[in-house]
């Protein structure tokens, strides 16, 4: 890899971290009329749509649906994905955008001991970095509140669970899904996370067990697609 394209991934990372963060706040004004299940169905299915879209039209897909594990799949997809997507919504509901950014900015050490600890890496180089960058991200944070306290309540506990599973999909999709094309990974996985979502959101319904609470107001739906475009896809 040369020095140019090192460059130019990190850029693109960067960029990327930056559209995903934007899910906080997004998230937490949408909860004042949605619920967190609401939230996560439509985030996924339209995230899902958006990506087998690109995977259509960038990919082999009949070689890929071949080939695909649908097991493993499947088990990324709903775990990884649906089930993180939903205990972040939760999360920020339980606690605040800015409480649970600043457990999100925890990602670099998190990562770290997941990897270290569950799968025996030895740890990267720009992990100290890294973790700066987290501490720089999290005084940040706090100054955007005017520099007061952030109360702590709970749901930030809900958060970091959501960010460990989120390092275990990332971390597994290139263990279990090696020589996939990345497109196909995002699209295959996030959709099986909307189907097996969609199964849950269907059950409850039908059954009373959650009664799904969805937005009406137009500003609110484009808060949704946004999460699902940029920070789902």
């Amino acid at each position: 890899m040369t020095a140019q394209q090192k460059v130019l991934g990190n850029l693109a990372f960067c960029c990327g971290v930056t559209i995903w963060a934007t899910m906080f706040p997004a998230t937490e004004y949408l909860l004042n009329n949605w619920d967190p299940v609401a939230i996560t169905f439509v985030r996924m299915s339209g995230g899902g749509l958006v990506l087998l879209v690109v995977f259509a039209l960038l990919e082999d897909v009949s070689a890929t649906l071949r080939a695909a594990p649908w097991g493993k799949i499947f088990l990324l997809g709903i775990v990884g994905v649906a089930l993180s997507t939903f205990l972040f919504a939760w999360g920020i509901q339980l606690s605040s955008a800015v409480a649970g950014a600043l457990i999100a900015a925890t990602g670099p050490i998190v990562a770290a001991l997941i990897t270290g600890l569950v799968y025996g890496q030895a740890l990267q180089k720009g992990i100290v970095f890294g973790v700066l960058l987290a501490v720089a991200g999290g005084i940040c944070a706090i100054f955007a509140t005017g520099g007061g306290a952030v109360d702590f309540k709970g749901g930030e506990i809900v958060v970091l669970l959501a960010m460990a599973i989120w390092v275990w999909y990332s971390y597994n999709c290139q263990r279990w899904l090696k020589g996939l094309p990345q497109v196909s990974i995002a699209a295959l996985t996030v959709a099986a996370g909307s189907i097996g979502f969609a199964a849950y959101v269907g059950i409850a319904e039908l059954s009373g067990l959650d009664d799904v609470r969805f937005g009406t107001e137009l500003k609110e739906w484009l808060v949704i697609g946004w999460l699902s475009i940029g920070p789902a896809s």
